[in-house]
C-alpha cells in the first residue's frame, strides 16, 4: 500500500498529535527523510512548534516525545531503515528454466522405442545368443 506517493504537508499536523499509527508515521518519517521539500517543512513545522512550548528549538516537545514513545520509535527505527527493494524476478527465472530443462530432457533425451523391444537376458536359454 502506497500510503505517500504524494507530499506530507497535511499529515504532519496529524502525527504531531499521534492521530497516526506506528506504520503511518513511518511512512511519514520515511518520506519526510527522503524528499527535500518534505523534510525542509518538517523541519520548519517541527521547530516553530518547539519555539512555542518550551522557547527553544532544539528541546521537542512533550507531542513529539509522547508520539515518539508511544508509536514514533518504531518509526523513527523504520524511517531510519532503507526502503525494501523491490522483489526480485530470479528465483521466477530459477524456476522457468528448471521447467524448461525438464521439459528438454523427457521430450528431447529420453529414447524412444522405434524396434521390437529386446529379449531380457533371463528369458534367454544356454545355446541361445541374441
Amino acid at each position: 500500500m502506497k500510503w505517500y506517493e504524494r507530499h506530507v504537508d497535511a499529515g504532519l499536523t496529524r502525527w504531531s498529535l499521534g492521530e497516526l499509527s506506528a506504520p503511518e508515521s513511518s511512512r511519514l518519517l520515511r518520506h519526510a527523510h527522503a524528499c527535500t521539500r518534505c523534510g525542509t517543512r518538517y523541519d520548519k513545522w517541527a521547530r516553530a512548534h518547539r519555539v512555542f512550548e518550551s522557547g527553544q528549538t532544539d528541546t521537542p516537545t512533550s507531542t513529539e516525545l509522547e508520539t515518539l514513545t508511544a508509536a514514533g520509535l518504531t518509526a523513527a527505527l523504520s524511517a531510519a531503515a532503507p526502503p525494501d527493494a523491490a522483489p526480485s524476478r530470479w528465483p521466477t527465472l530459477a524456476v522457468l528454466g528448471a521447467t524448461l530443462a525438464a521439459l528438454f530432457l523427457v521430450v528431447v533425451v529420453t529414447p524412444t522405442s522405434v524396434g521390437p523391444t529386446a529379449v531380457p537376458y533371463t528369458h534367454l536359454r544356454a545355446h541361445e545368443t541374441l
